[in-house]
């Protein structure tokens, strides 16, 4: 789909055409195949975002069984069926999407983390010692806040 600026590109109506016209527009990088050779006779090309998106889907298909099967074992805890009873025979709205929690923190961190510094098209010597920078303060913010959670929760 990569291959089409109909998927890329803004599409605007034409009055006087009565029709749909594709903008020209430049594709981003992330949409330019690149060729990898896995072997000396070997050799793929794969754009970038068919990279993120099998990851993507690799994290999908683990992590959202695993968050489902975590929100069972709190409810497991603390004795109850069902986060609800919007919707009959099925629980709460937290119950259809419990799955989902924990597939979304990875998104988020894979998706500002990683894809974020691979597609920008900016110097890397002068502002990666800044992001890093940034990401340390985060994550000593995130441990900070979790530190105080766990002993806040034991008291």
């Amino acid at each position: 789909m990569c291959k089409f600026d109909y998927f890329l590109c803004p599409i605007k109506y034409e009055s006087n055409q009565n029709w749909f016209v594709i903008d020209q527009c430049q594709k981003d990088l992330i949409f330019h195949p690149k060729e990898h050779r896995l072997t000396e006779n070997i050799k793929i090309s794969i754009e970038p975002f068919q990279f993120h998106a099998f990851v993507l889907s690799i994290l999908a298909s683990t992590l959202g069984p695993l968050g489902g099967f975590i929100a069972s074992g709190f409810k497991r805890a603390c004795g109850i069926k069902d986060f609800g009873n919007t919707i009959p025979g099925h629980g709460g709205v937290l119950d259809r999407l419990d799955s989902q929690f924990l597939f979304q923190v990875f998104v988020y961190f894979y998706v500002n983390c990683i894809i974020n510094e691979t597609i920008e098209n900016v110097n890397y010597t002068s502002t990666f010692n800044e992001q890093r920078g940034e990401k340390k303060e985060f994550f000593k913010l995130l441990h900070y806040q979790l530190v105080h959670l766990i002993e806040n929760a034991k008291a």
